[in-house]
Formats: structure tokens, sequence, C-alpha cells
């Protein structure tokens, strides 16, 4: 199920991989409630909360209204407040502010510079089990032209950095291209795992209660290495994985604390910037691979023994349509399953075999099957039918098939491309709406009708559920 929090503008609305934004309280009367923190806008920041099963989430309120338009990110302790740091929109300043958890509701502290100087961006957070608080992020320093990730400490929960706000903290890196990270902690170590120059994966790390980070240790060299980059800490903090996206393949890493394992190949193909998150010990790595124009296909590999299991989807809404029917009365046959053409980018072979065409005549239909309730779909035509044709959009309410208007608009297949928004989300989607069974196939069935012939008929390229997902977050 798809539940829609809000609509953002921003070019990073729910951040970049290796940022988090999305928090569970563990403990107390509220244990379960959920927060998640993301951009509104290019300039505002706020967070919205709900608790289990999270189909009700609650206005938005706003943390920042002066950001940058690049990822924040954040942290949650034990106690329920979230610690949140942002760039600055004027100054590109890295701030901070704290949102403090009392009674079930969480209220935005004061601002807090942590470092006013040069250009700051790509920052993640956290915080260490003796309540110390740890940043880093890439600095732009504009008299060498280089990108250098640097980390600043605050022991005061947030209200100082380091000596203050003109204090640059220390450098982890020498400067370069480009460079993306992730911080984690794995006691008794931070570390700072990173991308440097586009060419190199390494990390460094410093020990509880230590000055200054150790050696750089190089996991892994190649191209393409950006911020497609996830780290996460397995729950009883045993491991250290690593997802990343790098020479056009997507790649495993993992650490028990005492030698990291084998390079593990999940993707050979490019696939959007992963997340990567533990159930228990076991590894489970979450990508998007691109299926067509504006269209991923969510995927998931879990860690099994040795290696990976086969790829599997995350669920129907965010796959191919099982089954898409073109419904032709005089054809032969009637009904025709163009499912496989549907769910690939091959132009021009998604017609009934009898009449050349997607749809045409009067009565003539297009069904959209799938085995759990939807609330999108992506039509991509080679040939647009032209306005003399109209048609109807109905679901199956247990009886009957119920006309509705997509929530999107009227849409009578007469545009080369559109994305049709069938209701808000699939949490909002008929309360009544019924699997059905339609040539002797049983699925959610959306069903789009001829009411009115075309002259210059549609024909079709691809028809599928799904969105356009380029970065991931938990």
């Amino acid at each position: 199920m798809q539940k829609l929090i809000d609509t953002s503008t921003a070019f990073y609305g729910g951040g970049n991989s290796p940022t988090r934004r999305l928090f569970t309280v563990t403990t107390g009367a509220y244990a379960g409630r959920q927060i998640v923190v993301y951009a509104a806008s290019p300039s505002t920041i706020k967070f919205s909360y709900a608790d289990p099963p999270y189909t009700s989430w609650s206005t938005p309120q706003t943390i920042a209204t002066n950001a940058a338009d690049y990822p924040a990110s954040a942290v949650m302790d034990v106690d329920g407040n979230v610690y949140v740091v942002f760039s600055a929109q004027a100054t590109l300043d890295l701030l901070f502010r704290k949102l403090t958890f009392a009674a079930g509701v969480w209220t935005v502290g004061s601002e807090v510079t942590i470092y006013n100087g040069k250009d700051n961006f790509f920052p993640t957070i956290l915080k260490d089990v003796f309540d110390q608080l740890w940043v880093c992020w890439t600095c732009y320093d504009s008299a060498s032209g280089y990108y250098i990730l640097r980390y600043k400490q605050s022991v005061t929960e947030g209200t100082l950095w380091g000596s203050g706000p003109a204090d640059a903290g220390e450098a982890i890196t020498a400067g370069s291209s480009g460079c993306y990270h992730q911080l984690v902690y794995l006691q008794p170590y931070i570390y700072c795992i990173y991308t440097d120059a586009g060419t190199k994966l390494a990390y460094r790390r410093i020990p509880e209660g230590g000055t200054s980070f150790g050696n750089e240790t190089t996991l892994y060299t190649g191209s393409s290495l950006t911020d497609g980059l996830s780290v996460a800490v397995s729950e009883a903090g045993a491991l250290v994985g690593v997802a990343f996206n790098a020479s056009g393949k997507l790649w495993y890493l993992e650490y028990d604390t005492d030698s990291w394992s084998g390079l593990h190949e999940l993707a050979t193909s490019p696939a959007t910037p992963p997340l990567l998150v533990f159930n228990g010990t076991t590894a489970y790595v979450l990508y998007g691979m691109s299926v067509g124009t504006g269209q991923t296909e969510l995927m998931y590999r879990c860690k099994s023994g040795v290696g990976f299991a086969a790829a599997v989807s995350v669920c129907p809404e965010l796959s191919r349509f099982k089954y898409v029917l073109l419904y032709d009365a005089n054809g032969t046959p009637d009904f025709r399953d163009l499912g496989t053409a549907a769910g690939n980018s091959t132009a021009a072979d998604v017609y009934h075999p009898t009449s050349n065409k997607l749809i045409q005549s009067v009565g003539d239909a297009i069904y959209l099957g799938s085995d759990e309730i939807f609330a999108a779909c992506v039509m991509i035509l080679s040939t647009a039918g032209d306005t003399s044709g109209a048609v109807t959009w109905a679901y199956f309410d247990g009886s009957n098939w119920t006309a509705f208007t997509p929530q999107s608009g009227g849409y009578n297949l007469d545009q080369l491309s559109k994305k049709v928004r069938l209701w808000n989300d699939s949490a909002s989607a008929p309360s009544n709406w019924q699997k059905s069974t339609v040539a002797n196939l049983n699925a959610y069935w959306i069903r789009i009708t001829a009411t009115a012939a075309y002259t210059t008929a549609p024909i079709g390229t691809q028809i599928t559920p799904l969105a356009n997902i380029n970065y991931l977050n938990h």
C-alpha cells in the first residue's frame, strides 16, 4: 500500500540514499509512532508522523524555511528526539535543529550554526551511546576547487559544535572533484564510509573517545562512484553492510568487525541508488530498475548463506501489471493478454491482433490487472488516438463495474504519454474495489472502455503502474 504524505517540489524531496529521514519510536507509550523528515519545497523542511498502521499522517509541521535545495539528514535517539542538519539557502552554512520529543509531540528547537565558512553540502548525522552527536559533510573550497569531507562533534545536544561556527572541524579526505559519505556507529568505532573522486570507495574510523580518524582503507576502485551509496549496521550491532553503485553495476560488501567479505554483484545493469536495511543479521538491498521512460520497478535482494537470493519485486503496485488484457468483441480471440508487451518499452507492440489497435470501436476495452490495488498507470503510446474517440474508466465493486474519473482528470488515450493517477494513493482507493474474474483471470481490474469510436485509433508501447523513483530512503 502506498500512502501520500505530502507533495514535494524540492529536488531531493525524500533525501538521497546516504541520508536518514524516517524513524520509529521504539520505547514508551508511543512506541511504533513514525516520523518522517522531508523537504517540502526547495527551501522548506517539514515533518509528519503517524501511528500503526500508518494510513493517517499528521498535518505537516515546519522545521525550517531557509534550507538550500540539497538533502537534509536526521537521526533519532533512544528517547525519540530527532536531530536535523541541513544547508542554509543563501549562505550554504551548515545548520542544525533539534526536535524534542515529549508526551507524543515533537517541538522544533532553535537554529544552531554548525559551520559558517565555505559552501557545505550533503551532511549526515548520528548519535553514539555516549550521547555525543557527530556530523560529517561535503565542504567546497573555492580556493582549490576541491570538495573535502569534514566532521565535527557536539557534546551539548547540538547547542555547540566544536568551538563554534567558525570552527571548520577536521578533514577526512584531502580534496577531490567530489565526495559523498555516510556515518555509522558500530562499537567501539564511528565509521565514515565514502566515495571519492568518483573512482574509490573507502572508509576511515575513529574509536570512542578518540581524537582523530585512522588511516584510509580502500574497499573498491572503479568508476561512477557518487551518492549511490547506502550503509547500515545490523540490529545486533555485529555487521556493517555497504551497498553501492559503481561501474554500471550494483554491489554489496559486508564487515563483521574482523574482516570484509568478498564483493557481491547484485545487478548487472544500472540501478537507482540503493537502500540497505537489516532484518536481524540479514541484509536486504532495495533498488529500482528502469523499465521505460519515467518508470522504475522496485526490487530487492536479500542475503542468503554466503550469497544473495534472486531479485524479487517489492510489491505488485511497484511492479509491472500482471495482466494487460485487450478486448475486441469482433476479435479472434476476443481477449488477448498483452502483459509482456505492455511491460517493456518496445515501440508499437501493444495492440489487439484482430484490429491491430490498442482500442478502436465502441465496446472495445483495456483491462489492467494486478494482485493488489494500485493507484496509477503510465500510458505510453506510439500512436495517439484522435479526439473523435472517448473512453470511460471503471473498477469492479463486487457486483458491478463502477465508472469514475481519474483523480488526475479524464484521459481518452489522445496523448502520446500520460501518467494517469487513478486516486490520491492506494490507501484511498475505493473501499469496495473487489477482485473479479475476467477471461478466467482473477485480479483487481481497472477497465478502460471505448464509448466513442476512434478514427485514428491508439497503438500502445508500454502500460505500467510504475513511478519514477530516483532515491530510496528510510
